[in-house]
């Protein structure tokens, strides 16, 4: 760190030299909100990490010894002092960092002793999977994810730029899954679980909510593929967890979340699909097990519940309040393709006569009623687009099967469902989602007698 340091002082010093040397200073610097002279000093000097870098080699060497001794609190602090080094760099180079483009290619771009550090982070992955060192390869996942924050805290002069080194990062916490999955790990790849939710969740906090999309795309497609195997099942479960808490923070007022959105809601479809496939029965109800996180009617810390606390406070905000109406704007674009979503997740569970049932049809009746509360909060600016949204999710209950075995699961779980959430409509003055639900009732009740 004192290295690094001392070359920051050399650049600030050398500053005013090079400045010199550039024929229109102030004309350069408003095309550019980058520190020129440091660029082109630390160009100048590319030997000015050989210090930092062996630094880091060691500190990895140091943790990999002592994770083979067994001794974990030597090798985590190993990797703290690895995340300092990193801390001490970014700070040294101030404003010479510069984001990558589709369209230019700077070379810039590429930082060589970033890409170090992050070789030796997957080296240490595969290293602990070859010997089947299961806290070795938590503490490197734990390092890389805090590499992610580190990272999105890097100056790009610019509030939309591409978050390039965050994003190198988090592809590989991302592509560690690969070398974990074929060593039967199971609470390894839980951990992997969080720590990518966590990852994509940074991401949203830091505004870039579109540069989460793949992290959630992995998320979905290994909690997917877990659900095939008993052992990983519990991976599932932290996976949904991680889609629904990623939800909630992307309608709590990220910067245009919609194609976010878009890509959780189709991941957490995917994974419900999975999940439903798998055999259940009366004393296992897996289904519900594992998909409780987003769909759960009872649990506090489930989606539903969360998000209609949400809305509370919501409902409460005054007319003005742009946060509150930011986020009703969210929650209505997230609601634009729900009822199609849904109507295959739901239809697929009365096929598979799913206990699970019960929740899909109370989260659907859930969100119906936030919709309908949200139509009249003072912070909404277009009511009718709400409850024609909700109204169109409520009609996902009218796609149910007409056969003798869906009829009577859905006498035991919906009846009673619809009629609460036709109150809640009706107590919210949406006589139209009221008047349907009602009439999708007493269709329903009907149905078969």
């Amino acid at each position: 760190e004192e290295d690094l340091s001392a070359w920051a002082r050399r650049a600030q010093r050398a500053g005013p030299l090079l400045e010199s040397q550039i024929d229109d200073p102030e004309a350069v610097a408003e095309r550019s909100q980058h520190d020129l002279a440091r660029t082109a000093y630390f160009a100048s000097n590319p030997h000015w990490t050989d210090e930092a870098s062996r630094a880091v080699q060691h500190a990895v060497s140091y943790s990999r010894s002592f994770s083979q001794r067994g001794d974990y609190d030597v090798s985590a602090s190993a990797l703290i002092s690895v995340l300092r080094i990193c801390g001490a760099y970014i700070d040294a180079k101030g404003r010479t960092f510069y984001s990558s483009s589709p369209f230019l290619d700077n070379p810039f771009s590429t930082d060589s002793f970033l890409n170090d550090v992050l070789e030796h982070m997957r080296q240490n992955v595969r290293i602990g999977c070859s010997r089947g060192d299961e806290r070795q390869i938590e503490q490197t996942l734990q390092t890389i994810e805090s590499l992610v924050a580190l990272f999105l805290g890097i100056d790009y002069r610019s509030d939309f730029a591409h978050k390039t080194h965050a994003n190198l990062a988090a592809a590989y916490l991302s592509s560690a899954a690969e070398s974990i999955l074929p060593h039967g790990m199971p609470d390894v790849l839980m951990e992997w679980m969080r720590l990518v939710g966590s990852s994509s969740q940074r991401f949203v906090n830091a505004g870039a909510p579109d540069q989460s999309t793949s992290l959630v795309e992995k998320i979905g497609v290994v909690a997917a593929a877990s659900s095939a195997n008993e052992a990983y099942r519990p991976v599932t479960l932290v996976g949904v967890e991680q889609l629904a808490q990623l939800t909630l923070a992307l309608l709590s007022g990220s910067r245009d979340p919609d194609f976010a959105l878009s890509k959780v809601r189709g991941n957490l479809k995917l994974v419900a699909a999975a999940v439903l496939q798998v055999p259940d029965g009366p004393l296992t109800d897996h289904h519900s097990t594992y998909l409780a996180p987003y769909y759960s009617a009872t649990s506090a810390t489930a989606f539903p519940y969360r998000f209609a606390t949400m809305a509370n406070v919501l409902v409460r905000a005054s007319a003005d309040d742009e946060t509150a109406q930011r986020a009703i704007e969210y929650i209505a674009e997230w609601s634009e393709d729900l009822s199609s979503e849904q109507k295959d997740t739901l239809v697929l569970a009365v096929e598979k006569r799913s206990n699970a049932t019960f929740h899909v049809v109370h989260w659907i009746c859930k969100v119906v009623e936030v919709l309908a509360m949200l139509s009249n909060a003072p912070a909404c600016g277009n009511p009718a687009e709400l409850r024609r949204k909700a109204l169109w999710l409520a009609w996902t209950l009218s796609w149910l099967p007409h056969d003798e075995g869906s009829v009577n699961l859905v006498r035991v779980y919906v009846l009673e469902t619809i009629f609460e959430c036709a109150a809640h409509a009706q107590e919210s003055e949406c006589t139209e989602i009221a008047i349907e639900l009602s009439n999708l009732q007493l269709g329903w009740a009907g149905e078969g007698r």
